[in-house]
C-alpha cells in the first residue's frame, strides 16, 4: 500500500447525544494535509458523524473538503467521504471516496483506497492509502 495523504486533524467542536438505544456524535474539525500529490488544508466545516447502537460497533462517516495545490502547482479542491466501523480493537480502517477538480489528480476518483485513523504523539491523524500499486 502506498500512502496518498496524511491529514493532521484539529478538532473544533464535539457534540454528543446519548439516547436509550444508541449514542450519536458530531465532531467538527479542520487541519492540514501532507502528501507528495497535494499541499493544502482541510477547510473549516469538516464533520465526522458517528452512530453507535448500544452493545454494537461505532459507525462513522466523515466528510470534508481540502483546498490547496496539486503536484503540478495548480489550485484545486478535493472532497473526501470517509466511512468506517470501529470494532473496538484499536484498528479503525475506513473506505474513502474522493472527488476533485484537479485534472492531475482525477485518477484518485477511480482508485481503491483505504484509510486509517490513529493517534500519533497525542495528535489525531488520518492516513489514506492506495490499496493497489497502480500507475496514476
Amino acid at each position: 500500500m502506498k500512502e496518498i495523504f496524511k491529514l493532521n486533524i484539529i478538532v473544533d467542536e464535539f457534540n454528543e447525544v446519548r439516547g436509550n438505544k444508541a449514542t450519536a456524535r458530531m465532531i467538527l474539525f479542520h487541519g492540514d494535509v501532507e502528501s507528495p500529490y497535494f499541499t493544502g488544508k482541510i477547510c473549516n466545516g469538516g464533520v465526522d458523524t458517528q452512530y453507535q447502537p448500544k452493545g454494537e460497533a461505532n459507525h462513522l462517516s466523515a466528510r470534508y473538503i481540502m483546498e490547496g495545490i496539486d503536484d503540478a502547482g495548480n489550485s484545486c479542491k478535493i472532497f473526501i467521504e470517509n466511512n468506517g466501523t470501529d470494532k473496538g480493537d484499536g484498528k479503525l480502517v475506513t473506505k474513502p471516496l474522493i472527488l476533485t477538480n484537479s485534472e492531475r489528480l482525477k485518477w484518485l476518483e477511480e482508485e481503491e483506497l483505504s484509510g486509517k485513523v490513529c493517534n500519533e504523539d497525542g495528535k489525531l491523524v488520518i492516513r489514506i492509502y492506495q490499496d493497489k500499486d497502480t500507475n496514476e
